[in-house]
């Protein structure tokens, strides 16, 4: 091959499946990037909910006018944006447990949930 050592070989292929690789990868990575936010139609949104319209892996729709922690389901559950199934499950398990919730603040003890995710999710939520 044009007069290269094996070994020259050997490093030649190398570089060029590395290159192509890394095109690969920031290809993938470009692809992947969020798109910019949008106003869904039809969704009402909790005084001081977050602006984006979807944040969960489930891709449920917002509440209108938050989930009660003490009746809600999976699916409900769910629908909160950054509630994902295991999350809910978590939660469900954590009330069955430990009876009604007293508060939303009473979350920070679900494994998972910390301060952020709890304040990321609180305009969602309610306790009746």
């Amino acid at each position: 091959m044009f007069g290269f050592t094996r070994s020259e070989q050997r490093v030649i292929l190398f570089l060029t499946a590395a290159f192509f690789c890394g095109a690969l990868i920031r290809a993938v990575r470009e692809d992947a990037r969020p798109l910019p936010d949008t106003a869904e139609p039809g969704i009402q949104v909790p005084p001081g909910a977050p602006e984006t319209p979807r944040d969960n892996a489930g891709g449920g729709e917002r509440p209108a006018a938050g989930v009660n922690l003490n009746s809600a389901g999976s699916a409900e559950l769910v629908s909160v944006p950054g509630i994902g199934p295991v999350m809910a499950g978590r939660i469900l398990a954590y009330r069955r447990e430990s009876g009604r919730f007293r508060s939303v603040d009473e979350l920070i003890r679900v494994r998972g949930i910390g301060p952020r995710t709890l304040e990321k999710i609180r305009p969602y939520l309610r306790i009746d």
